[in-house]
């Protein structure tokens, strides 16, 4: 499986502040090494040269370059582990605006997460889009932010087994769709959705810290 390198991708590496692209470039495994493929206008060195094809093979201890960060190509290629993930607050910790988060949810997540039932992946998809939601509210994009939250709303409803996980993704996306109608001037619709999310966090869900926050200034 490739690995997408960038902001909003899936390396093991947390590149949200290095000044990569989203999506800067593609590692891809060979029989012998790796490929290495820019997929962004913004350059990928390696071992100090820019790479504009994948015609070449480089060793996994090759150095690759992406904004300011450096390490090997074999760092790179490793994927990070999301089964940590909670909510959209964990997620946005890795994805630190709106255009990764959208990244994510369309490269990482459709194309390049594998799972038999789909489950994880459509709950990665509802997380990261809850995240885009979250940087669009911020910037006052009220309706793109409220299609987003409606839509990952409806799959996570519909998705809901009974695990903490679950629900925990559910409540804390009620929490960003009561904030978002704090900022549409619909206090009414906003305490529906607050009260909403406290009950199912009430039933054991782990909420990550920034949603946590963000519900305590709803109150």
């Amino acid at each position: 499986m490739d690995t997408i390198v960038g902001r909003g991708g899936n390396q093991a590496i947390n590149l949200s502040e290095s000044g990569a692209a989203s999506a800067h470039c593609v590692i891809s495994r060979t029989e012998s090494g790796y490929n290495v493929y820019p997929i962004n206008v913004a350059p990928t060195f390696v071992d100090g040269s820019r790479i504009f094809e994948m015609d070449d093979e480089f060793d996994g201890k090759s150095k690759i370059s992406v904004g300011n960060f450096t390490g090997t190509i074999e760092d790179l290629y490793r994927q990070a582990d999301f089964s940590g993930i909670t909510d959209w607050g964990t997620m946005s910790e890795r994805m630190p605006d709106a255009d990764a988060a959208r990244m994510f949810n369309n490269i990482t997540v459709k194309e390049y997460i594998e799972d038999n039932d789909n489950k994880e992946a459509l709950f990665l998809w509802d997380n990261a889009a809850a995240c885009q939601a979250y940087y669009l509210i911020e910037a006052g994009k009220l309706r793109k932010a409220q299609e987003l939250l409606y839509e990952a709303g409806d799959e996570l409803y519909e998705a809901q087994d009974g695990s903490v996980r679950l629900k925990t993704a559910y409540a804390s996306l009620l929490v960003l769709l009561a904030w978002l109608y704090v900022k549409a001037g619909r206090k009414d619709v906003a305490i529906v959705a607050k009260n909403g999310a406290q009950q199912l966090i009430g039933a054991g869900a782990q909420c990550s810290a920034r949603v946590s926050n963000l519900l305590k200034t709803l109150d």
